[in-house]
């Protein structure tokens, strides 16, 4: 599958996005696209959909784009037009929407048991070849796993299995979107694309589409901030950057190491041409009104010009981020937070009606006050304490319990002596706040003079332009370093922050890893950014589905598990590793008899197998057979070749005829051999 932009340009809206830029994709290629928002990552995406187009360059030439004759791509938008889309079906079923992605598959089966049914009846040379070849197809292209694959993709996307057989139109964006990846993962494009498809995805999700991806023998475009995610998929990454892009073999690791050598070798290149440049204008100076010398001086000139004509100071990378140190007010107690028996959830009343919000579609409404589960924690100073599991387990209701946005259920949390915490709410880009930023800056701390304000803001990025847009107006990564800049500038000695990491790029993120590694206080967070959190957690507190039906002492019967990971992610990583569950058993034992093609005919069809199976071997024993009699008459008639008196004497001539009665004796001898074995 190739896939090639030469010397590309692409405008939208007037405004040059790629200029001159180059992009090459080959087969099997897994290629992660990085830079900053707004760089043209999507753009690029969207040019191999066909949805923008080539522009012209700056000298009026136009670039080429080549692709292979049957070239298909499947994409996943970062936006949520297509689950839009999809919930616009009031009546399809899930499973009836995910089971279009095998639409090769089921129209196999159908050939299959019309073919079987009518073999059952009356035996036909040329229809059992044909059957033969297609179940091999069927079998090659998945056939005997599929099933398999849509139910687990779908628990690991976070939904039961009850869910399949539910309306599309009763899920919401986020759970739509997550069907429209799945959707699209399974139905394996030639080329598949995707624009953050972690965005909307919980760590087992994620680790899950990981697994899929790394598996996937076809070509993958991933646009992604997910450091983890393209480490762990891509083996060549596209940065873009100043119009243009550079191919780097390798992951994304391996890409920051080459990007930054380039860099320092460009930058040594460019410092060398300098000094001989310096050194030949030095040169030429001294001897250019010598007659003697002149031809000598434009020599050195002409060598001059050339130099300058190549030599460019090299454009550094866009490291531009927000920087700040916090410094507590007060470094409060030695214990910060200790939860004894907290059960959490949520009831009937209005703000229990948020909570049921805030953690999904997974739990309806069962009574009053419904119980998730109970949390035992002792959080001590220093402590950075990442709060992890699948969406839907309380994470968030955990979080929003202990700043009192949700009431308590039953048990106890109290915070320790002059603990001060400042609380980031994942959903801060809803904000619709139509202030000014400027003045949503100062209306917070009314005490700081505008020229404070604009140097507070700037800090994070924000200039002369950006302070007097309204607040709604901004990005989601523009509202998040605007939350960020008021909880910092509070100074508190506890951060308890959901899902902080959610709409910034790359550099963001490690600017806020760099931020919180320095900050002498304490951390709560939630994240499902495995990078984020294996960086920053110093432990980590698991939510866990309760497949069991019973709690860790057996005692109480909550929807969710919590446990604690004492030495970070490295500790739950190997929890991850250890545990065998049910489902991955399954699988192993689904695979290893690989006879289904359907569950309700499944003895008919493995009976059918081994008589194929048996079919086929007793034509390889035929073939076998006639081909041992044909290399036996060879054999024969060389022997009486060598019994020629004719060629008694000719040394050089029995030796080649030895050595032929050699080999087709040892050609005989593992015919022989393979009859043997199929017998």
């Amino acid at each position: 599958m190739l896939y090639e932009v030469k010397n590309g340009t692409v405008s939208l809206g007037g405004n040059e996005i790629l200029s001159h830029f180059n992009f090459r994709m080959v087969d099997n290629e897994k290629i992660g696209i990085v830079g900053r928002n707004g760089a043209g990552k999507t753009t690029l995406l969207k040019l191999m959909n066909d949805e923008v187009h080539l522009d012209y360059n700056d000298d009026n030439t136009i670039g080429e784009i080549v692709k292979s004759k049957d070239f298909n791509c499947g994409y996943l938008k970062q936006q949520l037009a297509e689950a839009r889309s999809i919930e616009s079906l009031p009546t399809m079923t899930v499973y009836s929407y995910l089971l279009e992605a095998f639409t090769k598959l089921l129209e196999m089966e159908r050939k299959i048991e019309i073919l079987t049914n009518e073999l059952e009846k009356e035996y036909d040379e040329k229809k059992t070849i044909e059957l033969n070849t297609m179940i091999d197809t069927y079998n090659f292209e998945g056939g005997y796993t599929y099933l398999r694959e849509l139910k687990t993709g779908f628990k690991k996307f976070g939904f039961n299995e009850d869910d399949l057989q539910r309306p599309i139109s009763e899920f919401s964006g986020g759970q739509s979107t997550k069907i429209s990846l799945l959707k699209l993962l399974l139905s394996k494009p030639d080329v598949l694309m995707l624009d953050e498809p972690t965005n909307h995805l919980d760590i087992s999700a994620i680790e899950w589409t990981e697994n899929y991806l790394k598996n996937y023998k076809k070509n993958i475009v991933v646009v992604s901030h997910d450091r983890m995610f393209l480490d762990n998929i891509c083996n060549v990454i596209y940065d873009v950057e100043n119009k243009e892009t550079v191919r780097y073999d390798g992951n994304y690791t391996d890409f920051v190491a080459q990007k930054k050598i380039n860099y320092e070798l460009k930058l040594a290149e460019y410092n060398k041409n300098l000094k001989e440049i310096e050194r030949l204008t030095e040169l030429a100076d001294r001897f250019r009104y010598k007659a003697t010398k002149a031809k000598m001086v434009q020599s050195k000139d002409k060598v001059i010009e050339k130099l300058k004509d190549k030599t460019f100071k090299p454009v550094e990378a866009d490291t531009k981020t927000f920087h700040v140190k916090i410094v507590p007010n007060k470094a409060g107690g030695k214990e910060v937070l200790r939860c004894e028996d907290l059960a959490i959830g949520y009831g009937g009343d209005e703000r229990g009606n948020v909570a049921n919000e805030s953690i999904g579609n997974r739990f309806q409404y069962k009574n009053a006050s419904h119980i998730i589960t109970k949390v035992n924690l002792l959080v001590n100073r220093g402590d950075r304490l990442a709060v992890i599991g699948a969406n839907g387990t309380g994470k968030s209701t955990f979080i929003k319990t202990i700043v009192g946005v949700l009431p308590k259920i039953s048990g106890e949390y109290n915070f320790g002596h002059e603990i001060s915490y400042e609380y980031f709410d994942q959903r801060i880009a809803e904000n619709s706040s139509v202030k000014t930023l400027f003045d949503d800056f100062s209306d917070e701390f009314p005490s700081y003079d505008n020229t404070t304000v604009r140097n507070r803001l700037g800090r994070f990025l924000f200039d002369e332009e950006d302070i007097v847009k309204r607040v709604c107006d901004l990005s989601g990564g523009e509202k998040v370093r605007l939350s960020l800049a008021k909880i910092f500038e509070r100074k508190p000695n506890l951060l308890i922050l959901d899902e902080p990491t959610n709409h910034l790029d790359i550099l963001g993120k490690e600017s806020l890893e760099e931020i919180i590694e320095s900050f002498e206080g304490t951390v709560i967070f939630v994240s499902h950014d495995r990078y984020f959190v294996k960086k920053i957690a110093s432990k980590v507190l698991l939510f866990e589905s309760n497949d069991t039906g019973s709690n860790m002492s057996g005692t109480c019967n909550f929807e969710v598990l919590t446990r604690f990971f004492e030495f970070g992610y490295d500790d739950y990583e190997k929890y991850e590793r250890e545990k065998m569950t049910d489902e991955d058993s399954e699988s192993v034992v689904a695979k290893s008899h690989n006879v289904k093609i359907k569950e309700k005919d499944s003895e008919n069809k493995l009976n059918y197998e081994e008589k194929k199976l048996k079919n086929r071997d007793e034509k390889k024993a035929k073939k076998l057979e006639n081909e041992i009699a044909g290399l036996e008459a060879e054999l024969k008639a060389l022997n009486e070749k060598l019994e020629d008196s004719s060629i008694a004497s000719n040394f050089e001539e029995l030796s080649k005829l030895q050595h032929e009665i050699d080999e087709k004796n040892s050609i005989i001898e593992k015919k022989y051999a393979e009859w043997a074995d199929l017998q």
